[in-house]
């Protein structure tokens, strides 16, 4: 039986990462652990931190603390990861909004690439956006229509093709 050279490679690896983990001495966290969730309580981001420092109750020698410091778009709460001491203590956790405002920001107070260190993506999420068919007609810009129209609930929309745009004209929450 021939066996490939990734096979054994892994295989070796796999056997070898217990023993690893085992030689490292686990000195962190040498005291609570403070999560910034730079966005408003109750928000999917608060939930999902909040669930993952429960679970890591029983497993860390302290606790972790989830802080939300909600405001500009985020930059609040990064501004005080950024200027904290970077030894670890001091968690952000951030949507796409993070590295997006540089774009539509006057000024930052951190640069959202150097001054961080990414450690792990918590979810991947997809998102839509769906209304009643009376609010379609209602909030849809006059743009030119597209050639064909969609059914949505029974009811005949003719959906529009709209020029790009950079902003919104109504109220939304990001986080």
């Amino acid at each position: 039986m021939k066996i490939e050279r990734r096979a054994l490679f892994g295989t070796m690896a796999a056997t070898a990462l217990p023993l690893a983990a085992q030689a490292q001495d686990v000195t962190w966290p040498t005291k609570p652990v403070r999560v910034i969730v730079p966005y408003a309580a109750s928000g999917g981001t608060d939930i999902l931190v909040r669930a993952i420092g429960e679970a890591l109750r029983n497993t860390l020698p302290q606790p972790f603390i989830v802080e939300n410091r909600a405001g500009a778009a985020g930059v609040i709460g990064s501004e005080v990861v950024a200027r904290a001491e970077p030894d670890g203590h001091t968690l952000l956790v951030v949507v796409s909004t993070h590295v997006m405002n540089k774009y539509h920001l006057a000024s930052m107070p951190y640069d959202a690439i150097r001054d961080f260190t990414p450690i792990a993506m918590l979810t991947r999420n997809t998102m839509v956006l769906v209304a009643a068919p009376i609010s379609l007609l209602i909030l849809s810009p006059p743009c030119s229509p597209m050639p064909r129209p969609i059914r949505v609930r029974s009811a005949l929309v003719q959906p529009r093709r709209c020029p790009p745009s950079l902003g919104r004209k109504w109220r939304g929450a990001q986080g």
